[in-house]
């Protein structure tokens, strides 16, 4: 529903008043309003517009009308209203055109300029406005009013004078300037323009643009002694002082108002009082506001809690600075350039001024403005405090009122006097009437009646009309044992049960369940217990320790969630109890039960109880003044049945601010439908008390609410049109009413009675109004309630509608007195305000929403706020709406058609809500989303299985088309504090013309882009004249070049042959072919960028792309890459002025990085400063001294060891060298170098380099090589190295920027003559970006963590050696660890189970065993470590993966020597690790979208190393599972090396989501996805299969699944960067942005939804702010939700206590996949080659050892029979002789020896080569990392 305008006509009159009342005792009253006698006369109203807005318009006003009081204003005094409107009696001499004027104020340090226009409006008769009294007012004499209702002098309480008023417009300039500026122009211009305009006329000015001039009008000089604040004003405290507290004190003032009354005009004056900011220094300010009693003795600075408690009190107060002698405010504290140093010495040497508190933040040399009105709610003890303050009995209000009447001493002014104005300084005296009290009737035997005096009745000895028997009950008791012990709760429940028997609500028997419990958190898992445990349970009585959360969860979980009654009990209440305390609960707990308390007694009700009559209460509450973001909330409650006493609510959310419902006509028909329901009646009457509607709004609100409720009636039923009668009830007005006769006076406050009504003297002329105090006063003064029925067509007599009202103010149910408004309006204003507890929601908390809401979905605060049905009752019906009807159906036809429709609905065995071809046209577009068709799905989607479904069909059911893959902006942020930022992004201006494009093939193919680009560079020289001309092409170095202007080739393209010159005079010949492709249009890039086109996805480093932003890089990158070494989209060159060695014969070259971006509406240049890692140009032999760490090699006579020529072999292989004394040939290396050099090698002992191809083994020396200059390093860098890197790169911000600069103007992009060729134009200036700073999110921790785990059982590890970490410091160590475990809410329980010192990774399996088998219930291991060492992969893998045994790594010099913050970081990651909670989100400060269950993932994947194509890319998912959130699950795969799209998403996504429901029990209904690491080429293919195979996933799991998906991509490498355009803004040394700082403008994507988000505080050089682009929004997030929710999941990293720089579920994604590497390094993998080839090797000696043996054997056999030893006989002839034998024997020994040898041998180099590829696995996992 849109805005709703005010109505062309007004449709519906207010009804004139029937009659006055006559029912009741007569009471003279006096009344807070004074008659105003007016002049028959004209006024006259101009217009006053003055520029610039929100300036101190009266300020304006004066200084004008003293500036021009000679040429315009004359003795003119011109009233005026602070805003727009001046009023004067006579004309000023303008006519009717409009006069601009330039009024000049003296400033601080400067003067201030506002253009003044004035107008003519119109001319006003006062004397209508006083006539018309009596009768009905018209529009004309309403303007009249306003001239007098506010004169330029509030404290001179004028009335309006009978005579005409002169009415123009007034327009100053500059625009929007506040009131008190407009006001100080239009006073300096009557001034200066008296005597040729105005005269002795003294207009009047409403500070807008109307001026009224009346003569001798009094303009208020003492305006300037009073703040307005609405229709009050106030002066500073002066004779009294009330200090509230805070920095606040109390500011006294009075109301002024002109409203018409019965044939007069009358002035309402009462007193008012406010909470005002103290004017004071702001260091006592911080005082007040800290508690701080002396700030002497704070030598600290202010800690975290205190600093932002300070910030959010001091911001947007208005300071003055105190040390710049009279100039009280100074905006810039110096000017010219500025120097940096701390703020102790600037005030020293600026201002001599020795700061006291140089510790405190800035500001301490301020002061707090003086009058300004706290608008923040006040605190309980300051809000007490104002109470006791400006509480006053009616007589001393009476009287102060009257003093200030006296004080005014009108008879003696002289304005008063010359305008004939009469003012009577006494109260108008009023006769009202006391009405009869109602006579209720209880229940019981006796069926007793009360009959209240004053509004009171007692209660004892009665029993409930109808009570309710209570047979089963609960007890839920949240305070502590020791505030409640149970034996109180015992007393505590016999009571209560005896006072309900006695009450008529016997409460049975004692609790069926009474637990003490803690926090919000337990309210629903206790109450769902309940409801499942104990059947027909009636009700909870919960008892809180005090103001708790925990009472909005039980209403949230009771009313909304489960539907139970709840009854809360403060437990002072239940210690000290009293019956009156116990009867107001049982009051409480018999309505909530269904019962009824008491009725009115039936023969004393109104005329309008004799046929069905429904109540309706209407009350809207608004979010707290300056909230523009959370909704509104409007309720209706309705009569249930005739005596009224049971109601029913229906609540809904709307705009924020929007004071007409809405929704009314549905709310109403609602009720209407459940009144039915329950009484089988149709009301013919509907009574209608509208709360809290400003009498501005009265019409506009009438019209569209009185339409609504007719509306209502006529959707039931065509002809239904009962009787309504719409009132307004006001308790926000000043009138007050006071006993004439002090007899009268009633308490000790002297209050008039009970049911005192006035409809006389003081209401309205004409129409129905009065005034009714239905209660008793009992502190400070009674307000009436004011009535204004707007509509009435039941016909009500004055007594009647009054009685009617006073007798409902009577049937409130919750205590025995009367209050203030009828009931039916008391409880809307209840339901409403009860509904902020329902958008509190624990799962809400968790799923729901907060009362904050921040731009929540409607839809989502409608259900936040709906009442269970078990609570409400109430069931929505549907809508139907007949437009055209051809087949002349009747009613009943087609009623009973549409309700057998809702029968046929297929998919369950219910009816259903809406007729089945309904329901299917809403589920077939739904699902359309779901049917587009791709057949590579298979491939690359998901699992071919997936539930047994076709693969084909099960893709064609979730394929989407490449088109519908793009989500545009939802719009601006507006979230967060502004911030001016420079941004390192360039304007390009490109001319819309055409460029052309032609392919380029160069053979040989596969060339460097170096010499690509050395052959095109030849081949434009060589063929200028016949074909290039003039032009000068730009080129790729691949096979893209563009010209501006075509070339004169054929369309097939032209062959050219080119010769590169070549080493050793010997030429390179190359073949280059030329093809037109086709035009670029860069009339399509200016449609794109201005939002008119269809953006191309970006694809730079495409070999042919007909892009055209790849044309603009192309151009501005052209000459960069001619004078610049390359590197991917960055350029360097070798150092030239400096040096920075990085060791291993590398260094640092700088140079700078450019890429072309296209924005909102532009083209960016990105240029940011770089810098990577180069080989030294040096010789071999040095470069291996460099990287062996060998000083001196003339000391190194001896050849390389084995890991020293290994070392050098994977360091040098792969670099380009080249000889020192040119070509060579095919020679042995000594002949070589000795015949032809006659040189003689210096080192022969080392190794040669293989250099070119394998095959054809050519080798040098190393001493005659080079390094061949410009060769970037890509192998990883040792620790020193990158240390030594990072010192030498690291900038800070400003320098950044300051360099950034310089590039640019170095660049000199107007000289490139390529930029000129096509027209460029690229600016120096960086892009001036306003960004704004997100608010942090509140963290919410338990006692200490949110839940920490205890742990009981530990052991402790000890890989370092004793020496290294000796038993008393593991001692130490263990209880400095303990200790500051159980200060985090950790304990950790007694001392280790298990101590022992262990040596190498192959103990880590067997003790880890060890451990496990004999300790049950071991909770953690703490592993102590030595330094960088393999043991930390072993016991990653050995606990993660193959016994799961939590553990935790720490370094040994942490553990020599510990601090209180390491061990604080330690105890972070044990307890999550261990399950718990370290802290979570606010649960009302998180964003809309945890309304419902949702869960979060993060996907990373790591590739392996450069060159390597052997090893996988791990790929890694984690995924919530919880509301927080705050734990989260882990799924992995490996998959192809360097495959980017994650080939398993879907089932990874699968066990995620089903890990979720039995973590949660609930199905998550939306995900949001966060994509980490991909580039931008690759979005819409990794978007398209990835978004895929996550609804496969969904409806894998259930066919009907379909949540909403929200897809983003995380980047951080890139190279944007954000500088603060103000200095002041700066964060810490770095001099960066603030964290928080978010840009999605200016330099973002022109159409898709992308921005920049710096979530965290740099440290040490440039913060790079992270950028996240939405491929995919199925949930709708408007920018602010998705932004802040991004930043507050960066503050969810358990791992520390700093905020992230990117959200926790991409951070844990990337973490577990490099933690992934760990696992996949195998214990064993390390020696597998050495067992290979051992076991070969013992096999060979073993079958060489047998072999030999069976030979030895035989010959000894042979040899044996041959010569048998002396004293055996026999003998053979054949065989082998002894000598042989020994032989041959020999001879098979020296053959084993040879074989154990050469096993030595291989096991030494299995070793060897095992030792290095340990070495490369290790550094190949610190390069991930």
């Amino acid at each position: 529903m849109g805005a709703f305008p005010p109505p062309l006509q007004q449709v519906f009159q207010a009804p004139r008043r029937p009659g006055m009342g006559t029912v009741g005792k007569p009471i003279k009253l006096l009344a807070n309003y004074f008659e105003v006698e007016i002049p028959k006369m004209d006024v006259f109203h101009y217009e006053v517009d003055i520029k610039p807005d929100k300036c101190p318009a009266g300020e304006v006003v004066e200084y004008m009308v003293q500036h021009f009081k000679p040429q315009l204003f004359g003795d003119r005094k011109p009233v005026y209203d602070g805003k727009k409107n001046i009023y004067t009696v006579l004309a000023l001499p303008i006519g009717s055109e409009k006069v601009d004027f330039e009024v000049t104020i003296p400033g601080e340090g400067k003067d201030r300029i506002f253009k003044v226009s004035i107008r003519w409006l119109s001319q006003g008769v006062l004397a209508s406005a006083a006539g018309d009294s009596g009768q009905r007012a018209t529009a004309g004499p309403l303007d009249s009013v306003q001239a007098s209702g506010r004169s330029h002098a509030p404290p001179s309480l004028y009335e309006i004078p009978k005579m005409d008023v002169f009415h123009y417009e007034v327009d100053i300039k500059p625009d929007k300037c506040p009131r008190r500026v407009n006001r100080e122009v239009v006073e300096y211009m009557v001034q200066h323009f008296k005597p040729q305009l105005f005269g002795d006329r003294k207009p009047v000015y409403d500070g807008k643009k109307n001026i009224y001039t009346v003569l001798a009008l009094p303009i208020g000089s003492e305006k300037v002694q009073y703040t307005p604040v609405g229709r009050s004003f106030f002066s500073p405290p002066e004779g009294y002082y009330h200090p509230l507290g805070g920095g606040r004190e109390v500011w006294f003032g009075f109301h002024q108002s002109v409203r018409p009354a019965m044939w007069k005009m009358m002035l309402n004056i009462d007193v008012s009082a406010t909470a005002f900011y103290k004017a004071q220094p702001v260091i006592e300010f911080m005082c007040e506001v800290l508690d701080i009693r002396n700030i002497d003795e704070q030598p600290k600075t202010l800690t975290d809690s205190q600093r932002v408690r300070f910030t959010k009190e001091i911001k947007g107060l208005k300071v003055e600075v105190t040390h710049c002698g009279q100039m009280k405010r100074k905006y810039r504290l110096e000017s010219g350039q500025t120097v940096e140093c701390t703020v102790a010495q600037y005030f020293k040497q600026k201002y001599n001024l020795q700061l006291k508190y140089p510790h405190l933040p800035c500001l301490q040399v301020c002061n707090i403005v003086a009058g300004q009105r706290c608008i923040k709610k006040l605190t309980d003890n300051q809000t007490s405090t104002m109470i006791k303050a400006t509480a006053r009995s009616a007589p001393d209000r009476q009287e102060e009122i009257s003093r200030l009447m006296k004080n005014a001493n009108f008879n003696l002014d002289p304005y008063i006097q010359e305008f004939g104005i009469k003012v009577k300084d006494d109260m108008a005296e009023v006769t009202g009437r006391v009405l009869p009290a109602p006579i209720l009737q209880y229940g019981g035997r006796n069926r007793a009646i009360a009959t209240p005096n004053q509004g009171v009745w007692d209660m004892r000895g009665k029993q409930f009309y109808n009570g309710i028997e209570i047979k089963v009950w609960a007890i839920a008791c949240f305070a502590p044992q020791k505030q409640c012990r149970e034996e109180v709760l015992k007393n505590f429940t016999d009571q209560l049960r005896k006072i309900s028997k006695d009450a008529g609500m016997p409460i049975q028997g004692q609790p069926c369940f009474c637990k003490y419990a803690q926090g919000a958190d337990s309210v629903e898992p206790m109450f769902r217990h309940l409801k499942n445990s104990y059947a027909g349970l009636q009700l909870i009585i919960v008892i809180l320790p005090g103001k708790t959360p925990v009472y909005a969860e039980v209403k949230r979980v009771g009313d909304t969630l489960l539907g139970m009654a709840t009854q809360c009990v403060q437990v002072k209440n239940v210690v000290k109890t009293s019956p009156q305390t116990l009867s107001n609960l049982c009051l409480k707990i018999n309505v909530k039960l269904g019962g009824i308390n008491n009725i009115l007694v039936p023969h004393q009700r109104s005329a309008v109880f004799q046929q069905p009559v429904i109540f309706l209460g209407a009350d809207v509450t608004h979010p707290p003044a300056g909230d523009g973001k959370k909704p509104s909330i409007t309720a209706v409650v309705g009569s249930m049945d005739a005596h009224p006493s049971r109601y029913c609510a229906t609540v809904r959310v709307q705009r924020p601010r929007q004071e007409i419902i809405e929704d009314l006509s549905y709310m109403v028909r609602e009720l209407l439908i459940q009144f039915y329901k329950s009484t089988r009646f149709k009301p013919t009457r509907i009574i209608f008390y509208r709360d809290g509607v400003p009498e501005g709004q009265l019409p506009q609100i009438l019209h569209y609410e009185l339409l609504a409720i007719r509306d209502a009636c006529i959707k039931l039923e065509k002809d239904y049109q009962p009787g309504i009668t719409y009132i307004v009830v006001q308790k926000r007005h000043h009138t007050r009413l006071f006993c004439a006769d002090k007899s009268e006076r009633i308490g000790k406050s002297g209050n008039i009675p009970a049911g005192t009504t006035v409809d006389t003297s003081i209401t309205h002329p004409f129409e129905f109004d009065f005034y009714l105090c239905s209660h008793a006063g009992i502190q400070g003064t009674s307000r009436p309630s004011h009535y204004y029925v707007l509509w009435d067509d039941n016909r009500f007599t004055a007594d009647e509608l009054q009685i009617l009202t006073y007798q409902l103010c009577h049937t409130y149910v919750r205590c025995t007195r009367s209050v203030s408004i009828p009931a039916p309006a008391y409880y809307a204003r209840l339901v409403a305000f009860r509904a902020r507890y329902h958008l509190v929601d624990k799962e809400h908390d968790r799923y729901g929403g907060s009362s904050d809401s921040n731009g929540r979905d409607p839809q989502a605060l409608a259900k936040a706020v709906q009442i269970h049905h078990d609570t409400l009752r109430t069931i929505r019906p549907s809508h139907y709406y007949v437009l055209w009807d051809d087949n002349r159906f009747t009613a009943d036809e087609l009623q009973i058609l549409t309700y057998q429709l809702c029968h046929t609905y297929v998919r369950c065995t219910r009816s259903v809500s809406i007729p089945a071809p309904a329901y299917y046209a809403r589920l077939v577009a739904f699902r359309a989303r779901y049917h587009l068709v791709d057949k590579e799905h298979d491939r690359y989607g998901g699992s071919s299985d997936s539930n047994g479904r076709d693969p084909q069909a099960l893709a064609k059911a979730v394929q989407i088309h490449h088109d519908t893959l793009r989500t545009m902006r939802p719009g601006f942020g507006s979230a967060g504090k502004p911030i001016r930022l420079l941004a390192n992004c360039f304007q390009v201006d490109i001319p819309q013309m055409d460029v052309y494009l032609y392919q380029v093939d160069i053979t040989p193919e596969k060339c460097p882009r170096r010499v690509n680009r050395e052959v095109v560079d030849s081949m434009v020289k060589h063929f200028k004249v016949t074909i290039f001309g003039d032009r000068r092409p730009v080129y790729d170095g691949k096979r893209s070049l563009y010209t501006a202007n075509p070339l004169p080739v054929a369309a097939a393209g032209v062959d050219l042959d080119v010769t590169l010159p070549g080493e050793g005079g010997k030429d390179r010949p190359f073949k280059v072919s030329i093809k037109f492709i086709s035009q670029v249009s860069w009339h399509t890039l200016h449609e794109v960028l201005t939002g008119h086109g269809t953006p191309d996805p970006i694809e730079l480093d495409k070999p042919i792309s007909t892009n055209p932003v790849h044309a603009v890089d192309v151009v501005l990158r052209h000459l960069p890459s001619i004078k610049y070494t390359p590197v991917g989209r960055s350029f360097f060159s070798s150092p030239e002025g400096y040096d920075h060695p990085l060791g291993g014969g590398r260094e640092v070259w700088f140079g700078f990085h450019q890429s072309v971006r296209p924005a909102m509406w532009k083209m960016m240049l990105n240029i940011d400063v770089s810098a990577t890692a180069f080989y030294k140009a040096q010789q071999v032999v040095r470069f291996m001294c460099e990287v062996l760490d060998i000083h001196n090699i003339d000391e190194q006579p001896r050849p390389l060891t084995d890991s020293h020529r290994v070392k050098f072999t994977k360091e040098i292989k792969g670099l380009k060298v080249e000889l020192e004394n040119g070509q060579t040939v095919e020679r042995t290396v000594a002949q070589y170098f000795r015949d032809k050099y006659n040189l003689q090698l210096k080192y022969p002992h080392l190794p040669c380099l293989q250099v070119g191809q394998e095959q054809k083994h050519t080798y040098l020396p190393l001493e005659v090589c080079n390094i061949v200059a410009g060769q970037r390093c890509i192998k990883k860098l040792t620790d020193n190295q990158t240390s030594t890197m990072i010192k030498a790169t690291a900038r800070s911000a400003p320098d950044r920027q300051e360099e950034i600069s310089r590039l640019v103007r170095s660049a000199n992009y107007e000289a490139d003559p390529f930029v000129q060729e096509f027209r460029f134009k690229v600016r120096d200036e960086m892009s001036q970006v306003t960004g704004r700073v997100l608010p942090p999110p509140m963290l919410q921790y338990g006692g200490r963590f949110h839940t920490g785990v205890e742990v009981k059982m530990w052991s402790i590890a000890c890989f370092a050696t004793q020496r290294q970490c000796r038993e008393e410091i593991l001692k130490g160590f263990t209880d400095q660890l303990r200790k500051i475990s159980k200060d985090a809410g950790m304990p950790i329980q007694g001392q280790p189970c298990f101590c022992k010192y262990a040596q190498g990774a192959d103990s880590v399996e067997p003790m880890f065993r060890h451990l496990k088998n004999s300790y049950a219930g071991l909770q953690l291991i703490i592993v102590i470590l030595p330094g960088k060492t393999p043991v930390y992969a072993e016991v990653k893998r050995v606990g993660d993966t193959l016994l799961g045994m939590a553990t935790q790594c720490v370094q040994v010099k942490n553990v020599v020597k510990t601090s209180p913050q390491t061990l604080s970081n330690l105890c972070l990651k044990i307890n999550v690790k261990l399950g718990g909670i370290n802290n979570i989100l606010v649960p009302h400060q998180r964003p809309s979208v945890f309304q419902q269950p949702v869960i979060f993932l993060g996907a990373d994947v790591t590739h392996p190393p450069a060159g390597d194509g052997k090893k996988p890319s791990i790929a890694a998912v984690v995924g919530s599972m919880d509301a927080h959130p705050s734990r989260y699950c882990a799924t992995v795969r490996v998959q192809r090396p360097r495959q980017e799209v994650i080939q398993d998403l879907s089932s990874m996504v699968r066990e995620l989501l089903i890990q979720f429901y039995k973590s949660t029990r609930y199905k998550p209904t939306r995900i949001i996805f966060y994509r980490d690491g991909v580039s931008e080429g690759q979005f819409r293919q990794v978007l398209y299969y990835e978004l895929l195979a996550i609804r496969e996933a969904c409806i894998s799991l259930e066919k009907d699944y379909q949540p909403g998906i929200t897809y983003i991509v995380v980047q951080k490498r890139h190279h944007t960067r954000l500088f603060c355009a103000d200095r002041n803004e700066r964060v810490g040394r770095s001099g960066n942005i603030p964290a928080g700082t978010t840009v999605d403008t200016d330099i973002t994507h022109p159409s898709e939804f992308d921005f920049y988000l710096c979530s965290h505080a740099g440290i040490q050089g440039t913060s790079r702010p992270s950028h996240y682009h939405v491929l995919w929004d199925d949930n709708c997030f408007t920018a602010d939700d998705f932004q802040v929710l991004t930043y507050q999941l960066c503050h969810t990293y358990v791992r520390c206590t700093r905020s992230v720089s990117i959200p926790a579920p991409a951070y844990y994604a990337h973490l577990v996949a490099f933690r992934a590497r760990y696992h996949l390094v195998d214990k064993e993998h390390d020696s597998k080659r050495v067992c290979v080839c051992v076991c070969v090797c013992v096999c060979v000696c073993v079958c060489v050892c047998v072999v030999c043996s069976n030979y030895v054997s035989t010959w000894r056999d042979r040899a044996w029979r041959r010569q048998p030893p002396s004293g055996l006989g026999g003998g053979s002839s054949s065989g082998y002789t002894w000598s042989e034998v020994y032989y041959y024997g020999l001879l098979c020994v020296c053959v084993c020896v040879c074989v154990c040898v050469c096993v030595c041998v291989c096991v030494r180099l299995a070793l060897l080569e095992c030792r290095v590829l340990e070495e490369e696995e290790e550094e190949e996992e610190e390069e991930e990392g």
